[in-house]
């Protein structure tokens, strides 16, 4: 007896993140959109590496993953500090607390505060998905209590 196998045209999705929508301040129902980006490969030539971004449905804005934002701006603010740490290290063994390297420390100490602000966007995702999220749980409170 041969087993039947069922194909389907849709594509099972994997269970994890649902988009955010930063515009509509919600989990919004989305579609997907792919663009290509040109790419070198290592023979010489060229393929489109094709990119998919949810969009809002209800604002046809670029929906974002809050994994990815959070990854970013930890990343980068790791390597600030391990960069800042480095420093400080430098600045002992080699000028051994002196004013110029204490100075030099100061420097760097702003660059790298700089350098670590630069995911500007990612923060203020993640910024404004914690204030949506503290103000859903006040909602949900409000909705609970017994005088309602």
């Amino acid at each position: 007896m041969d087993d039947i196998e069922t194909i389907t045209d849709e594509g099972q999705q994997p269970e994890g993140e649902e988009p955010w929508c930063l515009k509509c301040r919600e989990y919004t129902d989305y579609r997907r959109k792919w663009s290509t980006v040109p790419r070198s490969d290592m023979d010489g030539g060229i393929y489109s590496e094709v990119n998919e971004t949810p969009h809002c449905i209800e604002c046809s804005q670029p929906m974002h993953y809050l994994s990815n934002c959070r990854l970013l701006v930890w990343s980068v603010n790791s390597l600030m500090a391990l960069g800042w740490s480095i420093a400080l290290m430098v600045a002992y063994v080699l000028f051994e607390f002196s004013l110029v390297g204490i100075s030099m420390l100061a420097l760097f100490s702003l660059l790298c505060f700089a350098l670590s602000r630069i995911p500007r966007k990612s923060r203020a995702i993640l910024r404004e998905w914690k204030r949506w999220k503290e103000e859903q749980g006040l909602k949900e409170l409000i909705d609970q209590s017994p005088g309602k």
